[in-house]
């Protein structure tokens, strides 16, 4: 019998969690940002077919990286993703029929310059 080969993730990990403001005790002044992770998972870069750009790039969105990564219970979209000090917001995640896999769209908002917790 032989064995089946999965899938490697081995592009590197990428963290999802939310970006929470940090403020000043006493004045409440903002004083920057911090992102709160929630989970890491390793993840492999996908290519972006034409068929995921038209289907998820709108006038308001713009698909800029498709990664792999094992299925996790408890993602929503509201989440933020990091992969190397880029912040990304989730446009969509679809999840493979056996959930196994999941695959992350993700729009690109900016580099991250806060504190990592």
């Amino acid at each position: 019998m032989k064995r089946r080969i999965d899938a490697q993730l081995n592009d590197g990990f990428l963290n999802y969690g939310v970006i929470v403001t940090e403020r000043d005790s006493q004045t409440k002044a903002k004083k920057g940002e911090a992102f709160q992770t929630r989970g890491s998972l390793a993840f492999s870069f996908e290519s972006i077919r034409q068929q995921d750009t038209e289907v998820y790039s709108t006038n308001e969105t713009t698909l800029d990286l498709k990664v792999k990564t094992y299925y996790t219970s408890g993602l929503t979209k509201s989440h933020k993703v990091l992969l190397e000090n880029e912040t990304y917001s989730i446009i969509q995640m679809d999840p493979t029929k056996d959930r196994r896999y999941i695959y992350w769209y993700l729009m690109k908002v900016g580099e991250f310059n806060g504190n990592v917790e």
